[in-house]
């Protein structure tokens, strides 16, 4: 059963970065395409269950007791993380300016790599993350605290934001933007999660409750962002622009779903290892990602290269498939392999 399991964790964070190239083509194909297409918003919805999974994930990993701590490991770990991604954000940050033949100035070039590369501020947000795992292992070491957190995690950074963009108590978004909690408290709580329902296993009717809450959250978003065609502005911006709580439980249902049916997953040994093998590529998968979203769309392979319905998820197969294989070679230079991807 354990065997199982790890290989199914393996298997998911492919899973979740696929669902974050089809997001991605998806926003593209809305904003360089020039049109605001419905296939395309339908895609962003699917594929938004990416981070929220990644969280579950790293969650379930990093805050196993049975993992083995260190903090000599544990900070070597994160010098990783912070040495990656200044690196990979230099390297897109140079590209532009050598694209955009532009003059270099050190603010501007600083500004352009924080406002450019929305997908490596989340490597800085995973860095902030991994600081506080020693604390995180603790809570999730014990059930009725874990219980607890993932409570007030819900309520104060994906449910009450939520609630505040209603029009009747819409006033109380001033006081919370101030008190941003998703990264502390949101991402942190979806930390604990993880390890909570791979330590877990949860009974059928309670699965069924979580796959319901899922699917009206989906629903919720195809509605905001299908809507939004025609209301950018009203209920339909806020269903998918301001609701947290939504992706949360979008994304707890994805990795509830995956956990079951992976469970049941017969792997031979070496299935399990290219399973490993395939899901350790993940990381530079998606830190490389940008610069091969960029390339095909230069040479015209994008999503509005045909009908959108087809075109999005054949190029995010397409992008998808390279950054693995790109990493996979990566991952045989020494050094490259250790602070790079």
């Amino acid at each position: 059963m354990e065997k199982r399991r790890e290989v199914g964790f393996d298997i998911m964070m492919p899973i979740a970065i696929f669902g974050y190239f089809l997001s991605a083509i998806a926003w593209r194909t809305t904003t360089s395409g020039g049109v605001i297409d419905g296939a395309a918003t339908v895609y962003m919805a699917i594929g938004s269950f990416c981070l929220p999974l990644v969280l579950f994930l790293l969650g379930a990993k990093f805050l196993d007791p049975e993992r083995e701590f260190t903090f000599k490991k544990h900070w070597l770990g994160l010098i990783k993380i912070v040495v990656s991604g200044l690196l990979w954000t230099v390297a897109y940050t140079s590209a532009l300016y050598i694209i955009n033949k532009a003059q270099f100035h050190p603010l501007q070039f600083l500004k352009t790599a924080y406002t450019v590369l929305p997908h490596m501020r989340y490597v800085l947000q995973l860095a902030c993350l991994y600081v506080f795992i020693p604390v995180l292992r603790m809570i999730a070491a014990n059930k009725k605290i874990s219980l607890y957190f993932m409570a007030v995690s819900f309520v104060t950074a994906s449910l009450i934001p939520m609630l505040a963009e209603l029009p009747v108590i819409y006033r109380a978004k001033y006081l919370l933007s101030f008190t941003d909690f998703s990264l502390f408290m949101g991402y942190s709580g979806m930390l604990v999660a993880g390890y909570y329902f791979k330590a877990n296993p949860i009974k059928r009717l309670y699965r069924s409750i979580i796959y319901a809450l899922a699917a009206l959250a989906l629903a919720f978003s195809l509605a905001g962002t299908v809507g939004g065609l025609f209301d950018g502005y009203g209920l339909f911006k806020i269903a998918f622009d301001q609701c947290p709580a939504n992706f949360v439980l979008y994304g707890l249902g994805v990795y509830v779903l995956l956990c079951t049916v992976l469970d049941k997953l017969k792997v031979s040994d070496r299935g399990e290892e290219v399973a490993k093998k395939i899901s350790q590529c993940s990381y530079g998968s998606y830190v490389s990602s940008l610069f091969f979203i960029k390339a095909a769309a230069m040479i015209g392979i994008s999503g509005t290269m045909f009908a959108p319905i087809a075109a999005i998820p054949l190029v995010a197969i397409l992008c998808f498939a390279l950054t693995y294989g790109f990493t996979y070679i990566l991952k045989g230079v020494p050094i490259v392999r250790d602070w790079l991807v």
